[in-house]
């Protein structure tokens, strides 16, 4: 137990429950030191003294072991009360610029990276784009237009549409809100017969945030199942999950999850209220998992950038089969 935490006294635990698509976890506030960076080296910490975190005690979300979830959008998004650790390590200028940038690995032998108070221009390539924060809970930044193939959806097209988006770590995978989502299954969310590697064959699913298009392959969209009793061996279906967002302004925000934010480097910058995207620089091939249709792993494949360019080359082909 750490010398510097503090469990609330007999009878005055704050319980909190927090749910997810997935699940839900549950917890009470206490207060302890936070360190991040090299135990070892004092040049290379950020130290929070005493900082008043929600404990996870109980939960149905996660794999493995952890003790609190640090959220790293807005104040205005935290418990009553609680202030953000991002928000205390700002509040300690102790941070070279109030930043922090993601970098998600998407094989097992390239780690992920966090970075604090900048950017890391070995893991993009090229420059920046950078969007303005339109609303300050979540990082909400405009969106003009969601693409398959190229088409509009015309979700965000439509007279009097208020579509925003929201890279976030914390969702796996990518959400449409509900009237959206329906809309989208109807068109596309057929589970049809598929072989091996057509998974990688399927239209880009393309957001258009200010004016620039961000690309998305099939299989960070589609997913395959094996499935033995089925003439090709597996069911290709789109994994796009339903999330509404009750938020007065937020009713039409689509939220990027891992399968973006593998693809681009993303950066959430405090001071400018701004959030930036840049393709993100691999060093190893994509890993893609399968699971039959009892959930089990059957199957683990790279994918490199040949395949990549396949699945363009094939896409025209390849929407008929929605």
């Amino acid at each position: 137990m750490s010398p510097s935490f503090k469990e609330p006294e007999k009878g005055t635990k704050r319980w909190v429950r927090i749910s997810f698509g997935s699940g839900e976890i549950r917890g009470y506030f206490v207060t302890d030191q936070v360190m991040l960076g090299s135990p070892d080296n004092m040049q290379n910490q950020l130290v929070v003294p005493e900082w008043t975190f929600g404990m996870v005690v109980q939960h149905s979300v996660f794999n493995g072991k952890f003790d609190a979830l640090i959220g790293m959008a807005y104040p205005q998004f935290a418990e009553k009360g609680v202030t953000p650790l991002f928000d205390a390590l700002m509040q300690s200028k102790q941070l070279h610029k109030n930043v922090h940038s993601w970098y998600l690995s998407h094989n097992p032998q390239e780690e992920s990276e966090i970075l604090l108070g900048g950017w890391n221009p070995e893991k993009f390539r090229g420059e920046l784009q950078w969007h303005p924060v339109v609303k300050k809970l979540f990082w909400a930044i405009k969106l003009d237009d969601v693409k398959v193939n190229g088409v509009s959806t015309g979700f965000c097209t439509r007279p009097g549409a208020n579509c925003t988006v929201c890279p976030d770590s914390g969702t796996s995978l990518a959400t449409f809100p509900k009237t959206h989502y329906d809309a989208f299954q109807g068109q596309y969310g057929d589970v049809i017969s598929c072989r091996e590697g057509d998974e990688l064959t399927f239209p880009d699913l393309t957001y258009v945030i200010n004016g620039i298009e961000y690309n998305m392959p099939s299989h960070h969209w589609v997913t395959r199942k094996i499935d033995k009793s089925d003439p090709n061996g597996g069911k290709c279906g789109n994994i796009i999950k339903p999330l509404g967002v009750n938020q007065v302004g937020l009713e039409e925000m689509h939220i990027l999850g891992d399968v973006f934010m593998q693809l681009y480097y993303t950066v959430h910058d405090r001071d400018k209220d701004r959030v930036g995207f840049a393709p993100a620089v691999h060093q190893h091939p994509e890993v893609l998992v399968q699971f039959d249709t009892s959930g089990i792993l059957a199957s683990v494949k790279t994918v490199d950038s040949a395949q990549h360019d396949l699945s363009q080359a094939n896409a025209m082909n390849a929407q008929a089969l929605f």
